[in-house]
């Protein structure tokens, strides 16, 4: 799933400026807020360790973590109690957030197309989509799908050229607990949540699961 993660890169970049666009002028705030971001990585040149905690910082407000989680776990999440979900929701958006930072130290940038909102907002549910073009790779179409909630719009879920990463996590959880078993798979999750407490493992560690 490289090529997935590398199109969901650019996808966690532009994420934060689209929701901020919705509140104004999606031509002029957009335009900004990328303009920054891309420079920012530019000049910066920052470790993808560093830009996986400005996606926690700046990016992750902007998900539904809780329903992408629930989505995530599918049939595991009837064996998990609250605070075991909770630490797969923190499981899920790390290895998500560390897997696109990684992506994003290395994907060239030159053009980016902003597309057509899809779908009725009256409805409560949206898609938003981009089409990003590099001087080095494919054409890549990104679409978020966006549900309005308690707290706005937030996203649940996107795609990169119609793969879904929740799609992939689902699947990837459900391949971890029959490889472990459900008991297994349960203490990994406690046991990275400890190393995510610690002092140095916060920042740094990798995930125990397996690396998708």
């Amino acid at each position: 799933m490289p090529k997935l993660f590398l199109r969901l890169a650019l996808a966690l970049m532009l994420l934060s400026t689209m929701l901020s666009a919705q509140a104004a002028d999606p031509g002029v705030m957009l335009q900004q807020r990328v303009d920054r971001l891309n420079q920012y990585l530019l000049h910066n040149r920052p470790h993808p360790e560093q830009i996986r905690l400005y996606l926690e910082r700046e990016v992750v407000p902007f998900f539904a973590v809780d329903t992408m989680a629930e989505w995530a776990a599918g049939a595991l999440g009837r064996h998990l109690d609250e605070q075991q979900r909770k630490l797969f929701t923190e499981d899920l958006i790390h290895r998500f957030m560390r897997a696109i930072a990684y992506g994003l130290a290395d994907y060239p940038v030159s053009d980016i197309e902003y597309l057509p909102a899809r779908g009725n907002p009256v409805s409560g549910e949206i898609q938003l989509g981009v089409r990003v073009i590099s001087q080095t790779r494919s054409p890549v179409q990104l679409d978020f799908r966006l549900l309005d909630g308690e707290q706005g719009w937030r996203v649940v879920d996107v795609s990169a050229n119609g793969l879904s990463a929740m799609n992939y996590y689902r699947q990837f959880y459900a391949e971890q607990a029959e490889r472990f078993g459900v008991r297994g798979f349960i203490a990994r999750l406690e046991m990275e949540g400890r190393r995510r407490e610690a002092p140095r493992g916060a920042a740094m560690g990798a995930p125990v699961v397996a690396k998708p």
